[in-house]
């Protein structure tokens, strides 16, 4: 967690400078309360706070990427021990050194540490989720909570005892999770909105939903691991991890294999656009120009990555269309337009039993219907169709209209502009194209 960064970069001076003045106002709070908090509580027992923050650091440094922007680690287990142990300062401290010290290995930009991302960025990090599990372990104070060290409790009191310890405080524990949730979501959405305009409330939904399941189940984990730590100490910790590492391995199996069968369908849209030389690249294309709109449409991160699959593998459908019509180099009569204008029907039916790809299923099978109700295969109209698939008409038009045709050369820019501009209100939605307009005067889509 604390690690959501938006997936385009907006160029804007005035916002970016904005940005990096909040990140440092939450990096200077974050180091008042760590210093001040410190200078009065102090550490209780530094050599379990060490240990504690070296397994953390391990579990960091092990996180598991889920759909690119987002990953699952057990870190936030071993903070949360931290925390029942030995209170908020120890606990910030832990947070604190794992994630300033964790080694990630990002697909694509190699292994991501200190000393080669920029130190406001490692910084806001760290300092997100410090205050926000030392506000948590506050809260837990004023319900009542007690923190195992401070109730003098032995060190070597069986996992039952210390079962018992903590039951009656379990209401106390669910909310102190919830608070350090809302405030990790908070103080990353309003970055989001600050850097990139993003509606912040639909971040935040979209942050909080991500988060609220996987943190109290790790929360959970952190429970199991605080009876294991008392009894065993690091030693116990050590065997825990065992188990924790083999769901790991379980869950990144699972991933790559998902990631395996997108990209066998992927292999297939590419596969059918080699045969014509003329739409080589399509999908990509249409991929990123659906990105650039949905961006200034503000859809949400889920919705986004949807429609990014959507928009990959919208022409998948063609695999069950003659070659010989795919290729054919004059315009096709009415039979073979007809035949085309089965392919949304042809995709939807390959990928509707894919779980994952339910959604980009109904983007793809509405991708060519019209704002105005006359298009294929249902023919619906205006909010009845899914905004991805509004917003994928508009950049397969334009691809189709600067892509070079045997029938026809490909249209300028401008050419292509005009033409979607005048069917605004008719075939495209108006809104979608004004988006489509903003997203043109920032470039990127130029041919």
């Amino acid at each position: 967690m604390g690690r959501h960064m938006p997936e385009i970069a907006v160029k804007d001076n005035a916002r970016t400078k904005l940005a990096l003045s909040y990140q440092w106002m939450v990096i200077l709070a974050g180091a008042a309360i760590l210093g001040i908090s410190t200078y009065y509580q102090g550490i209780p027992d530094l050599t379990g706070a060490l240990s504690l923050a070296v397994l953390a650091t391990i579990a960091e440094s092990q996180a598991v990427p889920v759909g690119g922007k987002m990953a699952i680690s057990v870190g936030f287990a071993l903070d949360f021990c931290a925390l029942l142990i030995y209170g908020p300062v120890t606990a910030m401290w832990v947070v604190f050194l794992s994630l300033l010290f964790s080694i990630n290995n990002v697909k694509g930009q190699g292994y991501k540490h200190l000393f080669n991302i920029p130190l406001h960025f490692t910084l806001f990090n760290c300092m997100n989720l410090a205050i926000s599990i030392f506000a948590a372990g506050k809260l837990y104070e004023l319900l009542g909570g007690k923190y195992i060290y401070s109730a003098g409790l032995d060190s070597m009191v069986t996992m039952a005892e210390t079962l018992k310890f903590l039951s009656p405080m379990l209401p106390f524990l669910i909310l102190t999770i919830m608070t350090h949730i809302i405030i990790n979501t908070s103080v990353i959405t309003f970055y989001l909105a600050i850097q990139s305009g993003v509606k912040a409330f639909s971040q935040w939904m979209y942050n909080f939903r991500w988060a609220v399941i996987n943190l109290i189940i790790i929360g959970i984990i952190g429970v199991t691991i605080t009876l294991v730590y008392r009894q065993f100490k690091s030693l116990g910790l050590l065997i825990f991890m065992a188990p924790l590492l083999l769901a790991r391995y379980t869950f990144v199996q699972y991933i790559k294999m998902r990631e395996v069968y997108l990209n066998t369908i992927k292999t297939l849209t590419a596969a059918i656009e080699a045969k014509d030389k003329y739409t080589m690249g399509h999908s990509q294309r249409v991929e990123d120009y659906s990105r650039r709109i949905a961006f200034e449409l503000k859809l949400t991160p889920d919705r986004m990555e949807m429609l990014r699959y959507a928009a990959l593998l919208h022409d998948i459908g063609k695999i069950g269309v003659a070659e010989a019509i795919l290729n054919k180099p004059d315009r096709l009569s009415d039979d073979e337009f007809e035949t085309i204008r089965q392919h949304p029907m042809i995709g939807s039916r390959i990928l509707e039993d894919v779980d994952f790809l339910k959604n980009a299923v109904k983007i793809i099978l509405s991708h060519h219907e019209r704002y105005d109700g006359k298009g294929y295969p249902m023919a619906i109209c205006e909010d009845n169709i899914p905004i991805e698939a509004q917003i994928m008409s508009v950049a397969d038009t334009y691809d189709a209209m600067t892509s070079d045709r045997p029938y026809r050369k490909a249209k300028s820019h401008e050419e292509a502009l005009k033409e979607i501009q005048a069917m605004s209100g008719t075939q495209f939605s108006p809104k979608v194209v004004d988006a489509f307009q903003k997203a043109l005067s920032k470039g990127g889509f130029l041919p």
